[in-house]
């Protein structure tokens, strides 16, 4: 998806980009989710647990491109048929999911209905996970990870859309456990 002449976020250039990392960073108690670094393993002394989870990692945002993709700001405005700061504004306000990743806003493909509107659960999705403490990050990953708490282990972004009502019932018991 390209914008033609929308622009590409870059946050590291002075354009959008640094707005929409300004705007998230001046919203006072908003997370500004990161994704872990993801140092080369040859080039690290960390331990052989901390190697290990950041290919986890890794491989987890791996599995989220390779899914539905995760969209720039323009390709997110492209697609929805708003404008790139819109399309920033609504995940600051958490009507879409977005994660900063390598300094750049991304949003997961796979909350965007095939019309291009977001998936009525989102907003309620978010809630439910920002009031049980999960990050941006940890709510994504926990759509693309399998729970016991849908039939059959499945993962809750398989079953976004045809049966939203179980996600968020999942969401919620699975959010809500306290060890």
């Amino acid at each position: 998806m390209g914008g033609g002449d929308v622009p590409e976020v870059q946050p590291d250039r002075g354009g959008l980009g640094s707005r929409i990392h300004a705007r998230f960073e001046g919203l006072g108690d908003f997370e500004v989710p990161r994704a872990t670094e993801l140092p080369r393993a040859a080039e690290s002394d960390a331990s052989p647990q901390y190697r290990r989870a950041v290919e986890a990692t890794a491989q987890m945002w791996e599995r989220v491109r390779d899914d539905a993709g995760l969209l720039t700001a323009a390709e997110v405005a492209a697609f929805t048929g708003v404008t790139p700061s819109r399309a920033v504004e609504d995940a600051a306000a958490g009507h879409t999911l977005a994660v900063v990743i390598d300094g750049e806003l991304l949003w997961p493909g796979s909350q965007f209905e095939a019309d291009g509107t977001v998936a009525m659960i989102i907003r309620e999705l978010i809630a439910v996970a920002e009031a049980h403490g999960y990050s941006r990050t940890g709510q994504v990953f926990w759509l693309y990870s399998p729970t016991t708490y849908l039939a059959g282990g499945r993962r809750p972004v398989e079953v976004l859309h045809p049966d939203p009502q179980a996600v968020l019932a999942a969401a919620a018991g699975n959010m809500g456990v306290e060890w």
